[in-house]
């Protein structure tokens, strides 16, 4: 599941790219039945930062992309896409999952 050709050029060892896969699969559990959760948009947050550093990539919020693939989530994707990199984020107010957790 992990992108092997980034993985090599970062020295990622099998351990870590294991766990990267783990967390992949932990990811598209929580967005696919975010009703399982107590709060899944905190463990979203706190799983994307994990795999930040498994990645030896700076833990910055600002490049998280899973937070708007949970199920039901109707906050714009496409607009949070192209704002990745930056602090904007763009939240529907009737979102159920980020109108008050943003």
């Amino acid at each position: 599941m992990h992108n092997k050709v980034l993985a090599d050029a970062r020295g990622i060892s099998k351990d870590d790219r294991i766990k990267i896969d783990e967390l992949h699969d932990k990811l598209y559990d929580i967005t696919d039945n975010p009703d399982y959760c107590e709060n899944p948009v905190e463990l979203i947050e706190s799983l994307e930062h994990d795999l930040q550093k498994l990645w030896k990539f700076p833990q910055d919020r600002n490049y998280h992309s899973w937070w708007t693939a949970i199920s039901g989530c109707l906050c714009p994707r496409i607009d949070n896409l192209d704002a990745i990199g930056t602090e904007h984020r763009v939240v529907n107010l009737d979102c159920k999952w980020h109108n008050s957790s943003i």
